[in-house]
């Protein structure tokens, strides 16, 4: 059975089902985001000092707490990304996907009283208000907010604030793309299913779903 990480990153589904070996090359991206907002623009790299640095024309402040709120969001990333790369409610296999890194990673974010309060304000408050605590400009607060959307609800949504997790995800794993576009990723998939000896069968009705583990 193949699990699909969600991680908001081509290169990782390639991985998982071994497509990039076989069916499709995976073109790594530098370049995460071109932001602009306010008439300034900032290039957004995979490279967290590049990106840093393209800040700090603006705002040295900003600068060095987007660096902190990245290093936040990759531990915490980190630390809860076994849970979501095993099957649900399985937890034998969430155990085995957490290595000495994630532990520590994990633990990095709840370290005593204070740490362990501001994990939770930062879990149940909205993605707007945590933006609103770490930074002080509105051309960089925009596109983080508007990335958390890419959640599935409004960035001023209470108990919603892991959207803010989102650009940090730019950086690390990082964004790729298939080599083709989009399609060459469906066609690949297609293709492993035929190699292992199954058929993809369109424009039918689905009467039922017949799960085996």
């Amino acid at each position: 059975m193949y699990w699909l990480q969600n991680n908001n990153s081509n290169s990782l589904t390639i991985v998982d089902f071994d497509l990039e070996l076989n069916y499709v090359t995976n073109l790594d991206r530098d370049l995460a985001e071109i932001i602009r907002r306010y008439g300034k623009y900032f290039l957004a790299h995979k490279s967290v000092a590049k990106t840093c640095a393209e800040i700090a024309k603006f705002s040295p402040r900003d600068a060095a707490k987007y660096r902190e709120f990245i290093d936040f969001w990759q531990r915490l990333t980190q630390g809860i990304i076994p849970i979501f790369n095993a099957p649900p409610k399985s937890i034998l296999d969430i155990a085995g996907n957490y290595g000495i890194q994630n532990i520590t990673d994990l633990l990095s974010t709840v370290g005593g009283v204070d740490k362990t309060l501001d994990l939770i304000r930062t879990m149940l408050t909205s993605s707007q208000d945590s933006l609103q605590y770490w930074f002080d400009s509105e051309f960089l607060k925009a596109p983080l907010a508007r990335l958390a959307a890419e959640f599935g609800a409004p960035p001023s949504q209470k108990t919603i604030g892991i959207g803010s997790m989102m650009m940090s995800m730019r950086h690390s794993p990082g964004m790729a793309r298939p080599r083709g576009g989009t399609g060459a990723l469906t066609q690949a998939l297609v293709k492993l299913v035929k190699s292992l000896g199954g058929k993809v069968i369109c424009d039918r009705t689905v009467e039922s779903v017949l799960i085996s583990h």
